[in-house]
């Protein structure tokens, strides 16, 4: 899928969070925007294997990041739930230090999402790598395929979950 969708199925990730206790509506408002930032930072890292990537493209004063596991090619290890899972405990720290847990926490299910969301592809994922196998979420005929109004649909449903979150965040509960 396309960074955008992956961005706001971060911001859609966020949901997992609330049956953790990690996001309350009394507390959300307040510090929303920092998660929706490492939740969408979270999506975009898994991408980080491809040369054409959200994150690899972005430059940052004529710098931009380069595709740290492209060697490795794309969709491998950083597709993974041991990747995930890895990734996830290695940037715990520094993420809890500089900006607490709970954004920890949305970076990971930032992660997470992208997984997910991949796995509803027509490629899938080696989720369970390093055994061989691809995993898909849907059946054929609703697997999506990236760029075509299918993604436009994914994307859709995506920016409903994450403008869902933020009127809850901001206004309570709608029932």
């Amino acid at each position: 899928m396309m960074g955008y969708t992956h961005a706001l199925g971060g911001v859609a990730s966020l949901w997992l969070l609330y049956p953790l206790g990690v996001l309350t509506l009394d507390a959300t408002a307040g510090n929303l925007g920092v998660m929706v930032a490492f939740a969408v930072l979270g999506a975009l890292l898994p991408d980080l294997d491809s040369r054409r990537s959200t994150l690899t493209s972005l430059k940052v004063a004529g710098l931009s990041l380069p595709p740290v596991f492209y060697p490795f090619g794309h969709r491998g290890v950083l597709h993974s739930l041991a990747g995930w899972a890895f990734a996830s405990c290695l940037l715990a720290w520094p993420v809890t230090a500089y900006a607490g847990w709970q954004p920890a926490l949305a970076l990971s299910a930032g992660w997470l999402s992208h997984l997910l969301l991949d796995c509803c592809t027509v490629t899938g994922l080696p989720l369970l790598w390093p055994k061989p196998g691809t995993v898909w979420l849907l059946p054929k005929f609703l697997r999506v395929r990236t760029a075509t109004p299918d993604e436009h649909g994914a994307t859709f449903l995506m920016a409903a979950a994450a403008m869902l979150l933020f009127v809850t965040a901001y206004f309570g509960p709608l029932m």
